[in-house]
């Protein structure tokens, strides 16, 4: 698993690093080809030589961003499963009783949370604001 997660922090960085280079190639490629029209650069090898790079980099950022997610994502997984398997272990290890009082004390603090004027209030602003207009932005 470490070695996935080293794997993963690399594969970031060279997506980092190829988005990061991306603009300045973009840059470089439109100066050519204005050199071009001008008059200034005889050769059309030069812009195509950057607009083909520019979409190798392009590529290799996207490239590089899914390779970490897909070796990330077991990682992922695996510690998902441990938390998951320990809170199960340890809810068994307690008592009956005490896990129903722990229930009932927080089903008692959400409904007194909830049935507040103010908290009521900040929950429909936060779920207006936070959660539906950001969804409905990004759509």
């Amino acid at each position: 698993m470490k070695a996935r997660v080293v794997i993963a922090v690399s594969c970031l960085f060279l997506a980092k690093a190829a988005n990061v280079g991306t603009p300045p190639i973009l840059g470089y490629a439109v100066d050519s080809l204005t050199e071009l029209s001008e008059g200034i650069n005889v050769y059309m090898l030069i812009p195509l030589a950057l607009i083909i790079s520019y979409g190798i980099a392009r590529i290799a950022a996207l490239g590089f961003g899914e390779l970490r997610n897909a070796i990330f994502s077991k990682v992922a997984q695996n510690a998902i499963t441990q938390l998951t398997l320990n809170t199960f272990k340890h809810l068994h290890s307690l008592s009956l009783y005490l896990i129903a009082n722990l229930f009932f004390e927080s089903l008692m603090l959400t409904l007194k949370l909830l049935f507040k004027e103010k908290n009521i209030e900040w929950f429909i602003k936060l779920m207006l604001h936070e959660l539906f207009v950001p969804s409905i932005l990004i759509i």
